[in-house]
């Protein structure tokens, strides 16, 4: 799966205050709401989004360690829909 999903799945949580959990690969879940995008001038290859985990506290997710994407169900007149992306080519 191309990373191009999960930046499309953050750009569109980001807009609509969805709280997404976010599994990277070595420092676990990341459970909040995507905040901004975030470019670091040290490394101009890599960058994240900032996720606000708690009313006062955020993290960094950075597009080359997430692995799998959950959304927290959306209501639908016909229940709940919940939706996962997962990193499959095993990098």
């Amino acid at each position: 799966m191309s990373r191009e999903i999960f930046v499309n799945m953050l750009d569109d949580a980001m807009y609509a205050g969805t709280k997404l959990i976010i599994t990277t690969k070595e420092r676990g879940k990341i459970i909040g709401v995507p905040h901004s995008v975030d470019h670091f001038d040290t490394d101009d290859d890599r960058w994240g989004y900032v996720i606000e985990i708690g009313e006062h506290l955020v993290d960094t997710a950075y597009i080359d360690e997430i692995t799998e994407i959950v959304t927290s169900p959306v209501p639908k007149p016909e229940g709940f829909i919940q939706v996962t992306a997962k990193l499959v080519s095993g990098e």
